[in-house]
C-alpha cells in the first residue's frame, strides 16, 4: 500500500494557529504475486485507488481577519506523484478605520423678544419742518430787484431818445 497525504496548516501572522489543521490522502494498492516457497515476489500487478485526489477546502471564516488564499484546491494524484506540498493559509488582522465621533450640531440662538415697558412712537420720514426764513425779508428782495430791473431798463431806454431826437 502506498499513501499520499497533503495537511493545510491555518496561522495567524505571528504563527499560532488560527483553525484547525485539515489533512486528507490518497491511498493506493496493488496485487502482488509471491512465491510461497521462497517469498520472492513474482509478480506485481498495477496501482490502483478508490480515490486519487487529495480534496482541498474553503478556508474557514475568522471574525476580524482575512485568509491570503480564500480556498485551496484538490490535487489530482497518481501512485508515482510526489508527495504534495502542505498548504499554509495565514490569516491577517483586518485594519478597521475608526470610526468618527459625531459631533452635535450647535442649536441656533433663540432671539431674546424683550417688550419694552413704554410704548415706542415712531418717527415719520419727510415731515421735517424747513427753517422759517422770514417772508418779509423775502418780498423786499424782490421789490428790490424789481427797482433795479427798471432802472436799468429805463437806462437803456433814454439813450434811444436822445438818438431819436
Amino acid at each position: 500500500m502506498k499513501e499520499l497525504s497533503r495537511t493545510i496548516k491555518y496561522v495567524y501572522e505571528d504563527g499560532k494557529e488560527a483553525a484547525p489543521s485539515f489533512t486528507d490522502s490518497a491511498k493506493f494498492t496493488r496485487i502482488l504475486k509471491i512465491n510461497v516457497v521462497t517469498k520472492a515476489i513474482v509478480e506485481k500487478g498495477p496501482w490502483t485507488s478508490q480515490d486519487d485526489v487529495i480534496k482541498g477546502q474553503t478556508s474557514p471564516d475568522i471574525k476580524g481577519y482575512v485568509a491570503d488564499k480564500a480556498s485551496v484546491v484538490d490535487v489530482k494524484v497518481t501512485a508515482d506523484s510526489a508527495k504534495p506540498a502542505d498548504e499554509v493559509v495565514t490569516y491577517k488582522k483586518v485594519e478597521v478605520p475608526p470610526t468618527p465621533t459625531p459631533v452635535p450640531p450647535t442649536p441656533a440662538p433663540v432671539p431674546n423678544k424683550q417688550v419694552p415697558n413704554k410704548p415706542v412712537e415712531p418717527k415719520v420720514p419727510g415731515t421735517t419742518a424747513l427753517p422759517n426764513t422770514g417772508e418779509k425779508s423775502s418780498s423786499a428782495a424782490v421789490l428790490g430787484l424789481g427797482i433795479v430791473a427798471t432802472l436799468a431798463g429805463v437806462s437803456l431806454i433814454k439813450p434811444r431818445l436822445k438818438e431819436e431826437d
